[in-house]
């Protein structure tokens, strides 16, 4: 068992991905909010994000993850994330944010590829 409480939006999601033993792992910080209602939690695979507006989302710990991160994650640049990681028709892992869309390049960088809006 884990000392971080998961409540709320992202209890459920969570639970729904297979709580300790699922995609996310156990929970390994207490949940951060943003105001409005909106909130994150980090877990042992990445981060659980919600947004009243844009929903719950993963952000799996890994590339897109690190650069989300180093931007201010939903307080910086990129803003809440709108889809969870994605594989386009080429084999690119990316994932859409409110302020723009991550692409791991053919070199194995981030890059933002595009604005969302």
């Amino acid at each position: 068992m884990s000392v971080y409480s998961v409540t709320g939006q992202i209890r459920a999601s969570w639970l729904a991905l297979g709580d300790y033993s699922g995609v996310m792992g156990a929970p390994v910080a207490f949940q951060v909010s943003y105001g409005g209602g909106a909130v994150s939690q980090e877990f042992e695979n990445g981060w659980l994000v919600y947004h009243p507006t844009y929903l719950i989302h993963r952000v799996e710990e890994g590339v897109i993850s690190g650069f989300y991160w180093s931007q201010g994650g939903p307080s910086g640049t990129l803003g809440f994330p709108i889809s969870s990681p994605r594989i386009d028709s080429d084999g690119r892992e990316y994932q859409v944010f409110v302020n723009g869309t991550v692409v791991i390049n053919n070199v194995g960088l981030p890059e933002i590829v595009a604005g969302s809006n």
